[in-house]
């Protein structure tokens, strides 16, 4: 049987939301605290079964800050930002075999990061409006960054699979609104940026982990878009 207990995730949290320079400035913000308890966790078993295997793996804590501004800087050009920094963290050990007589100790470590969950994460946009006649235009950039994580919680997966790298994406896009009609162009990842996004074992780590799953990010996509509202 595959007994496990529920979760119990406690949250707490403070924000903010202001406004400066007559307005023309929004700054938004949160920093907290998640305690998370008895973490369901899930891997495929080294007996080859195929049936995912679900324990749970201790307790974590998880710190961090977000926050996002929004500034006017004229009428027609206005530059938006944000980011969130996170430590996220076990607070126990986990020992998947506690208790057996083969058990060899812990798999993760009090003080480990938690997987999949980058430290840092921040965006920025720049976006140029201005009306010609009956057209209303605009130009948009947009920076996206996101740090490096891990795709598993046990060391030994780690060591096998290795660490996701960091990326950064740009993305840009140009266009028109005239009487419910928008025509947008736009280009995704402008320079083609080869990353992943996630990274896993078809099976039990220590046995397919040496050629694992790569799921890549979406590379370059050239786009038009056109909108009619009725």
């Amino acid at each position: 049987r595959n007994e496990f207990d529920p979760e119990e995730l406690w949250n707490y949290e403070l924000g903010w939301k202001t406004m400066w320079l007559g307005n023309r400035l929004r700054l938004n913000g949160a920093v907290f605290l998640e305690e998370w308890d008895d973490i369901q966790y899930s891997f495929l078993p080294p007996s080859g079964s195929g049936l995912t295997v679900i324990r749970n793996a201790g307790s974590a804590e998880i710190t961090g800050i977000e926050a996002d501004l929004t500034w006017a800087a004229t009428e027609a050009l206005t530059l938006t930002a944000g980011f969130t920094a996170l430590n996220a963290e076990l607070t126990e050990d986990y020992n998947e075999d506690a208790g057996d007589p083969d058990d060899t100790g812990p798999e993760a470590f009090d003080g480990d990061r938690l997987p999949v969950t980058p430290e840092f994460k921040a965006n920025l946009i720049a976006r140029y409006e201005r009306t010609v006649g009956e057209f209303d235009w605009h130009l948009q950039g947009a920076l996206v960054y996101n740090g490096d994580s891990f795709s598993d919680l046990r060391r030994g997966d780690r060591e096998i699979l290795g660490k996701i790298d960091s990326y950064s994406l740009l993305d840009l896009s140009a266009g028109f609104r005239r009487k419910g009609l928008s025509v947008e162009l736009f280009v995704n990842n402008v320079t083609d940026e080869k990353a992943e996004a996630l990274r896993y074992a078809q099976c039990a780590t220590d046995v397919c982990g040496s050629n694992p799953v790569y799921v890549p990010i979406m590379p370059r996509v050239y786009g038009l878009k056109l909108t009619q509202d009725f």
